[in-house]
Order: C-alpha cells, then sequence, then structure tokens
C-alpha cells in the first residue's frame, strides 16, 4: 500500500499494530511507531489505545504508560487497556490508582474495567477497594458471569472464602477454573481440609480436575498430612498419565514429603521423565525436613552429576543437611561451589551459610559470613542468634539479641525462643522479664510456643508463680504446657499442686506423656510418696497405654528402697523388660546402707562391676556399708 504511494490512516496503523502483536514481533510494531509519530497519530485515541496493548501484551509497561499519557481524548478503552496492562503483569496497587484517576477525569469504567479492577485487587490483597467495586458493580446492575467469575477469584485470594464459595454457588455454570479459584482460596488461608471437600464436590458435580487443580489439591493434602487422600489424587493422576509431568511430580513429591512418606516421595521423583532442579531440589528439601541429611547430600552430588545445574534453592538445602550432620568440611565444598556461581550475594544462601558454621559450631566464621551480608534478615540474625546460645555463648547471644532490637527488623517467634533460651541457660532472671516485656510489644505472648518458653524460663529461676500466670494467658494449653508447670511444682517439692494439675491436665483432655510422670514420681521420690507413687506407676500402663521408661523405674526402685523395702525394689529390677543400668544399682546400695544389709549390698555391688568395673561410685557405697555396719 504504501510502495503505491497511498498513507495509512489510524485505521490502518491500528490493524498492523494488531497484527504485530499476534505475531509477537515487538521490532515491527516499534517500526511502525515510529512511522505513525512522524505522521502525528499518536495522538490519536484509536492508534493510541492500540499501542497501549501492544506494549502491554509485551511487558513494556512503562512505554504503554508513555504512550498512554500523550493521548489528548482518553476514553473508557483507553483507560482500560491501561489497567489491563497493569492488572495481567502483577502490578495491582498501579491498576487501582489507574481506575481512581479515570473516575476522577469523569470516565465511567465498563465491565471489563471492573473486571480488571478486581484482578488487580486479588493480586494486591485489597479486600477494602474489591467490596467497594463490588458495591458499585452491584449499584449499576453489572452483575454477569463474567463479573461473578472474578468475585470469587478476587475473594478467595484475599481471604473472604464464604463470599467466594456463595458467588460460586449462585453461578448457573460453575468450570473447572472457579473451582480451583476456590480450592486454592482455601488452600492459601489454611483450610486445606475445606479445600479437599472443594475438589470432592467439584468431582461429584461433574467437572474433571485440570492440573492446576491437582497441584491445589496435593498442596491440601500436605498441609494437613492426608497421605491417604494424597494416595487417592496420586491414582487420578496416574489415570490420566500426567504423573510423568514435571510440574505435577513436583507437586506429588512436595506432598509426599510433608506426609513424611519419603520412598513414595523418591518414587514420584522417578517417574518424572524430565527433572528440573525444582524436582531434585523439593525431593532434597524433604530429606532434609525429615533429618536424612546425607540422602539429601547424596542427591544433591547426584543432580550435579546429571548436568542439572544448582539454584539457590539447591544450595540451601545443601547447606541445612551439611548444618545437621555437623558436616564442615561438605559445607566449605559448597561453598566454594557457590562461590564460584556467584550466588553469596544471595540472601537466602548466606542466611544460610551462618546457619551452617553455627551448627559446626565455627562462630567466628558465621559472625563473619553474617557481617559481610548485604542485608541482614531476620533469618541470618536468629541463626546467628541460635549458634550463639547452642555452644554456650549466652552472653553474647543476648548482646546481639539487644543489637537485633535497634534495627528495624520485624522479630519472629524464633527470634524470642533463642533469646528465651539464652536467659534460662546463663540464669539471668532480669534479662528475661526485658525479653518478657519485649515478647508483650510484639504480641507475641499469646504465641503457644513463646509462651511454653517463657514458663519454662520461669520455672527455671523458681518463679512459678509467674509460670503458672504465663500458663493462663495461653490460649492453648499443650501437653508441653502443662508438663512445663508440672515439671516446676515438683522442683519445688509441691506434690499436692503436681497431683492437682495432673487431675487438671487430665480433665482438659490432654494426655499425660512420659515427662509429666518422670515430675509426678520424682516429686513423690523426694516426699517419700510411695503409695501414690505406686498408683501413678501402674496407671500409666493401665489407663494411658504409656510403657515406662528406664527413668521411671529409677525412681520407683530409689523409694522401694528408701522406704526399706529394699528386697521388692531388687524384685522389680528382676522383671525389668530392660537391662536395667548403674543407677538402680546405686539406690539398691544406698537403701542397703540405710537398712544395714551387707548381703544385698554385695549382690548390688557385683551386679554394678558388671557393668562398670572401674565404677568409683560403687567401691565408696559399698565401703560405706561396711563402715556403718562395723
Amino acid at each position: 500500500m504504501q510502495c503505491e504511494g497511498v498513507l495509512p490512516d489510524a485505521v490502518t496503523y491500528a490493524c498492523s499494530l494488531k497484527a504485530c502483536t499476534s505475531m509477537m514481533d515487538i521490532e515491527r510494531g516499534e517500526s511502525i511507531h515510529v512511522e505513525i509519530s512522524r505522521n502525528g497519530l499518536e495522538k490519536n485515541y484509536l492508534v493510541g489505545n492500540t499501542l497501549v496493548c501492544m506494549y502491554s501484551k509485551f511487558g513494556f509497561l512503562v512505554k504503554a504508560q508513555e504512550v498512554f499519557d500523550n493521548i489528548t481524548s482518553r476514553t473508557a478503552v483507553s483507560w482500560t487497556a491501561l489497567i489491563s496492562a497493569y492488572a495481567d503483569h502483577g502490578y495491582g496497587k498501579e491498576a487501582l490508582i489507574c481506575i481512581r484517576k479515570m473516575q476522577e477525569d469523569g470516565i465511567c469504567p465498563d465491565i471489563i474495567t471492573y473486571v480488571c479492577g478486581l484482578k488487580a485487587c486479588g493480586i494486591k490483597g485489597a479486600s477494602i477497594e474489591g467490596q467497594e467495586i463490588h458495591t458499585e458493580i452491584v449499584k449499576r446492575g453489572l452483575e454477569n458471569v463474567l463479573i461473578s467469575t472474578t468475585l470469587v477469584d478476587m475473594y478467595a485470594k484475599n481471604g473472604f472464602l464464604e463470599e467466594a464459595r456463595d458467588h460460586l454457588m449462585h453461578l448457573a455454570v460453575r468450570d473447572v477454573v472457579l473451582w480451583t479459584a476456590l480450592i486454592d482460596g482455601y488452600v492459601e488461608n489454611g483450610f486445606s481440609e475445606a479445600a479437599l471437600e472443594c475438589f470432592e464436590q467439584m468431582q461429584e458435580e461433574g467437572i474433571s480436575p485440570d492440573s492446576v487443580t491437582f497441584a491445589c489439591s496435593l498442596k491440601a493434602c500436605g498441609c494437613v498430612g492426608a497421605a491417604h487422600k494424597g494416595r487417592e489424587i496420586h491414582e487420578e493422576i496416574n489415570a490420566r498419565d500426567l504423573a510423568k509431568d514435571y510440574f505435577i511430580g513436583n507437586c506429588l513429591i512436595d506432598m509426599y514429603c510433608k506426609c513424611g512418606l519419603l520412598l513414595k516421595a523418591r518414587e514420584a521423583f522417578q517417574e518424572i521423565l524430565s527433572k528440573d532442579v525444582v524436582s531434585w531440589t523439593a525431593l532434597m528439601n524433604g530429606f532434609v525436613e525429615h533429618g536424612s541429611f546425607q540422602e539429601a547430600l547424596d542427591l544433591f552430588e547426584e543432580m550435579c552429576n546429571e548436568g542439572i545445574s544448582s539454584d539457590a534453592v539447591s544450595f540451601v538445602c545443601s547447606l541445612k543437611a551439611c548444618g545437621g550432620m555437623k558436616d564442615i568440611c561438605k559445607g566449605e565444598e559448597i561453598y566454594t561451589e557457590l562461590l564460584l556461581k556467584g550466588l553469596e550475594r544471595d540472601l537466602s544462601v548466606g542466611s544460610s551459610l551462618v546457619d551452617m558454621y553455627s551448627k559446626c559450631g565455627l562462630l567466628v566464621e558465621a559472625q563473619e559470613i553474617f557481617n559481610k551480608l548485604a542485608d541482614q534478615n531476620i533469618v541470618a540474625w536468629n541463626a546467628l542468634i541460635g549458634g550463639y546460645v547452642e555452644h554456650g555463648f549466652s552472653e553474647v547471644a543476648l548482646e546481639c539479641f539487644h543489637a537485633l532490637l535497634c534495627e528495624k527488623i520485624p522479630l519472629h517467634a524464633v527470634t524470642f525462643l533463642c533469646a528465651l533460651k539464652a536467659c534460662g541457660n546463663s540464669g539471668t532472671l532480669e534479662a528475661g522479664q526485658d525479653v518478657h516485656s519485649k515478647i508483650v510489644e510484639h504480641g507475641l505472648e499469646s504465641d503457644s510456643v513463646v509462651g511454653n518458653s517463657l514458663a519454662d524460663l520461669y520455672v527455671k529461676c523458681g518463679l512459678v508463680i509467674e509460670a503458672q500466670m504465663v500458663f493462663a494467658t495461653l490460649p492453648v494449653q499443650d501437653e508441653v504446657s502443662w508438663n512445663t508447670l508440672i515439671s516446676g511444682y515438683s522442683q519445688l517439692g509441691d506434690s499436692q499442686a503436681v497431683f492437682s494439675l495432673c487431675d487438671k491436665m487430665v480433665e482438659s483432655d490432654t494426655k499425660p506423656n512420659l515427662i509429666t510422670f518422670l515430675s509426678v514420681l520424682n516429686v513423690c521420690s523426694n516426699a517419700g510418696l510411695l503409695e501414690e507413687a505406686c498408683a501413678y506407676f501402674q496407671s500409666m500402663k493401665n489407663m494411658f497405654g504409656i510403657n515406662p521408661s528406664p527413668e521411671h523405674h529409677n525412681c520407683i526402685v530409689d523409694l522401694l528402697g528408701r522406704s526399706g523395702l529394699v528386697e521388692i525394689a531388687v524384685a522389680l529390677i528382676g522383671n525389668l523388660p530392660f537391662h536395667p543400668g548403674l543407677v538402680l544399682w546405686h539406690s539398691i546400695l544406698g537403701a542397703c546402707r540405710k537398712s544395714g544389709d551387707v548381703d544385698l549390698g554385695k549382690e548390688a555391688f557385683e551386679s554394678a562391676m558388671h557393668l562398670d568395673e572401674n565404677d568409683v561410685s560403687s567401691y565408696i557405697a559399698l565401703s560405706n556399708i561396711y563402715v556403718d555396719v562395723d
């Protein structure tokens, strides 16, 4: 056309730009844009709108905004083209700003504009703006299937799951995309069981899941440990021959790992035809999370041998494995590899290096790496503080904690757990009370794990009343909470408080465990309460199905011996389901000294010698028996 001397008009240029967009030919599109500018048509609303759409399609949002700014007469179509561009590329905030400016210019949004706005609200997590847009839509009577579909997705992403479900149920036609949006919303907001119910309901309505639906459902199974349901879904996936797909295969690996079924995870891994670094890392991470550190490192090496390039996530997994094994040699070997790839500046890798060196006890090196981090985030701080605590440098850990408080970094529960442990190890009550005040400031006093650690600190400092006050504020009082308090009163020798707390623990439907009964038997032993001790000892097996450990038997044997029932204590030792240790024979020797039973004392001494012929305590105990008799 141009060769014949006919000049293109706005419509011609618009058609040409659409063709460039369809062909994904940005170079030709930019060339036409130059012509348009030369011919003074850039400000034409039709040409401008098409240019905005073209640049948006290619992700050139700055260019799209520049073109839009040059359009003289902007219409609803112009605004919607730009709003759609921002929403499609994940810029929810910018899309919503454009909608507001559009309305300020007196231009009324149409259905497509509202759809883009709702999509932007889902991206940004802007629930209030989403509800406002919904209200506008209702007032203008613009509700239709497209709007309702977008509302389901927006409400689901913002955690308004009842609203999302209501909109879904009111739709005459519910497709797999809508169901998947709702299922994903439930999973992302921690309602995995509800997500699986939706998955079943969807299938009951005759709608077949697609790959994304399967992925969301597998994630739900992993979150709640629903291994049986996960296997059922796996069978469906196999029936459709989807397990070989790396996307579904990776989801299967993740689900089985979270359910602790590492063999099944490996089987799913083997089924994938084209394994990428995500597949390898998913399995590695599963092994690391379940303490199979060597298997994780073997996988890392195998992956490298297969020619798969390691990324930051796979290096993080391998460093965690090295830290778990305290294998500094392998850790430094991996450190060298990641240096060659220039990944030492990656924040997650840097934090993992701090953690690895800390766990291996190389705290100077951990501190040096920490100091070099461009962004010292909370994960790195926690790794460093935790390392100092674990290796007995509680005062240094607390110094780091106070340095962290000066930074503008949001603190995690883990941070306070490390600080409380440092206070407990160093016996610094004042520092512990200071940490307690910071916990309250950060609104974490109702966190069960933090609360339990705080109560434990007060117990260690002998402040059981304060521990009980913390216990009373916990929203969920689990077995750790009860055991902490019971242990505190046991250490004080308050048997009545211990018995009372045990009764309340059972009444609250919290099952006592080995630790509970050890505290009870210890307080009975110290108070000489033989009858009560025997009753609790019998209840372990008879009422709660708990097999007493050697420590529990030690308490009973010691109490029998100190009550003058040495022969019964020896008979009990003879019927133990395990080989008696030195502690038991030391108890018998102590009881024989009290009763003056030389013969039984000699038998106990000989039994102790069979275990350790160099045991000095047994020699001293037997000598004391002879001295007392003489």
